[in-house]
Order: structure tokens, then sequence, then C-alpha cells
């Protein structure tokens, strides 16, 4: 049985060694580990890369800081206009699964399209959602997906592009991919809006 998890929404934007700092120290104090919890905000710009990275001693492109941290995946982007969305997950409720997790996940994703009524093809590629640009054949990434396991603690978690400023992808690979084409969510609905977002997860 899943025990049901506590949302909490960030309405201001934040920095983000602000969050990160305490997420260590909730985890290694094992403070979250009877708990499920989700955590939904938003970033000041930053770049962020694995820890594994590290020692190529890049800290700053162009004039955004670039930090390297204890997660999976690649070099990422966050700014206002994207929402982040943190879950802290314990293992046990979910049977020791992480594809149960995982589809746990995904249907967030699902149920913000299902919302909108969008109708573009969407299709699912390494735990990612990317979607279709209308009249074109090309497939526009707007969710990131990423995850951890900390003391039977699954964090970290996704990110989804709603209205975010584009153009700080192009200097990077976004997720060590070249030429990833990155969009936002309310180019197919114009009706979309972050603080909107919000209430839709809390209500999901």
């Amino acid at each position: 049985m899943i025990l049901l998890p506590k949302i909490i929404i960030l309405n201001n934007i934040i920095y983000f060694f602000k969050i990160y700092n305490k997420i260590l120290f909730f985890l290694k104090n094992n403070i979250l580990l009877l708990k499920n919890k989700i955590l939904i905000l938003e970033y000041f710009p930053i770049f962020t890369n694995n820890l594994i990275y590290k020692n190529n001693k890049k800290t700053n492109i162009y004039d955004l800081i670039l930090i390297y941290i204890n997660r999976g995946g690649n070099i990422t982007y966050h700014a206002p206009g994207q929402l982040i969305i943190y879950f802290f997950l314990n293992l046990f409720y979910f049977n020791n699964k992480i594809k149960k997790i995982k589809n746990f996940i995904k249907l967030i994703f699902y149920n913000i399209i299902k919302y909108y009524n969008i109708k573009e093809k969407i299709i699912i590629k390494n735990n990612e959602l990317y979607i279709k640009k209308n009249k074109n054949f090309l497939y526009y990434k707007f969710s990131f997906f990423s995850i951890k396991i900390f003391n039977n603690i699954i964090f970290h978690g996704i990110s989804l592009n709603i209205s975010i400023y584009l153009k700080p992808f192009k200097w990077i690979n976004p997720c060590g991919v070249k030429n990833l084409l990155i969009n936002n969510l309310n180019i197919y609905n114009n009706k979309i809006f972050i603080d909107k977002i919000k209430i839709l997860l809390f209500q999901n």
C-alpha cells in the first residue's frame, strides 16, 4: 500500500543551494525515511551536472553558474518557467520496485497532457517525454527525469519546461545529447501557466 505523499509547493523563486543543502541533510539523517513527500518549486537560473564530470573544472557558462551535484544524468539548465518536482519516496511503500515509482512519476505527465487536451503525439524515451511540434516530424523534449537512491529513499525527480527562456539550452548539450531539441509545453496550449500547473499537480 502506497502512503500518499505530502505535497509542498514553494511559490517564490528559489536559489538552488538553499534547497539542495537541506535535501542532503534530510537524507543523511533519515528525516525522510518514514514519509513520502513531493516538493514543487522553480529555481533562479543555474546549470547543474553530475559529480562524475567535475574533473572538467568548468564553473561558469557565460555569466551563469555551473555546479556539480550527486545525481544521475548529465548537464542541464534550470530557471523560472521550468517546474521542478522533487520526489522523496520510500521504496518500502512501493514494494522496493523502481518500476512502480517510475510509473507513478509518469502519471503526472499524462495528467497534465490530458487536462489540457494536447493532441500532439508523445513518445517516451529513456523515461523522459518528447512531444511532436505542429507541422513537422521533429520531437521536442520538454521534460527531464532523474532519480537517485539513498538510504532506501528515491530522491530527485522531474522538471517540466512550461515557459522557460530556452536560449541557454543551446549553450550546452542537454543530458549529454548534441543537437537535442528543447521546447516549452505552453506552445501547445497558450492557456498553460506554471502557477496553474502547480495546482493541478496538487489535485492529482
